[in-house]
């Protein structure tokens, strides 16, 4: 019966020279995840979709921009919104269909839960009569290809790190050194496939 390797040996080959191809394959084998993250750009509002009114029809209109890697979003509302939560529609990380709801909170940042891979849908709950805004925005927290078991070990350009903030159930993490568009990303961690 073979032992399996723990992700942070594995880690560890990867950064003594052994090829990604390779790495990949032992994971695989072990049960363990690995994934990259070419420079993912930093948190920021209004990335996924602009500024749109309480006031305004219930689904939102195009464009709807693409998360750069899979991630989680948030939701900026304006003080004084009355459009009530918000609804996502998209892809996760895993290439499952998930729906999200963020309940709205008037005069602050929502970060949501699920890392979306794709959006297809945004929409509001109410026709507010407010006049107010929300953004629909980026957030650091990085969606995993398979739903981790366990701990999560990452490297942001070859430097290991322990990341801030792991989420076992939606299968996330954020990494100590923020997104910035210039860090690459790799992650290793025991994990399962839905």
């Amino acid at each position: 019966m073979n032992t399996p390797l723990s992700p942070r040996i594995v880690m560890e080959a990867a950064s003594s020279g052994v090829a990604a191809e390779k790495v990949y394959e032992v994971l695989s084998e072990t049960g363990c995840g690995y994934d990259t993250y070419a420079a993912p750009a930093g948190a920021a509002p209004g990335v996924i979709h602009a500024a749109y009114l309480d006031t305004a029809a219930n689904a939102f209109p195009a464009p709807i921009n693409q998360p750069d890697v899979p991630r989680a979003v948030a939701a900026t509302f304006q003080a004084g919104w009355t459009g009530g939560d918000i609804t996502i529609v998209g892809t996760d990380a895993r290439d499952k269909t998930v729906t999200e709801v963020i309940a709205d909170n008037p005069g602050a940042t929502v970060d949501g839960d699920v890392p979306f891979k794709t959006i297809t849908a945004i929409s509001k709950e109410l026709v507010g009569a407010g006049g107010k805004t929300v953004t629909i925005d980026t957030t650091d927290k990085l969606g995993l290809s398979r739903l981790p078991v366990g701990d999560v070990w990452i490297k942001a350009d070859g430097v290991s790190e322990d990341p801030s903030a792991i989420d076992l159930a939606d299968g996330t993490f954020t990494p100590t050194t923020a997104p910035n568009g210039a860090v690459n990303f790799v992650a290793f961690y025991p994990g399962v496939v839905e």
